[in-house]
């Protein structure tokens, strides 16, 4: 997967990921974390010299994210989150059994 780096008019620095084009802020880096997290495919990142800094950050986000521990902790909250959810819609039904 090709990742392009790229300054626009607005003189803000995107990265482009599968066709959509994120700014470097936490919505955008987050998008990057979830595309590759628990996926293998290899990354092409691209960019003129002058964000070259930009590149490293995305490679090092990208080698991190890949690492067992962060998988593993990702896949943890993603199920704890799951338990309180399931609590949450119990108290619903208890309140809403309750009325």
């Amino acid at each position: 997967m090709a990742i392009n780096i790229i300054k626009k008019e607005d003189s803000k620095i995107y990265f482009t990921l599968n066709g959509t084009d994120y700014e470097f802020n936490y919505e955008g880096l987050d998008a990057f974390i979830e595309a590759f997290y628990s996926n293998t495919e290899e990354a092409t990142i691209e960019c003129d010299d002058e964000f070259n800094e930009y590149k490293q950050l995305l490679q090092k986000i990208l080698e991190e994210c890949r690492k067992d521990d962060y998988i593993k902790a990702v896949n943890e909250a993603i199920e704890s989150q799951k338990v309180i959810d399931e609590l949450d819609n119990d108290d619903q039904e208890i309140v809403t059994d309750e009325n």
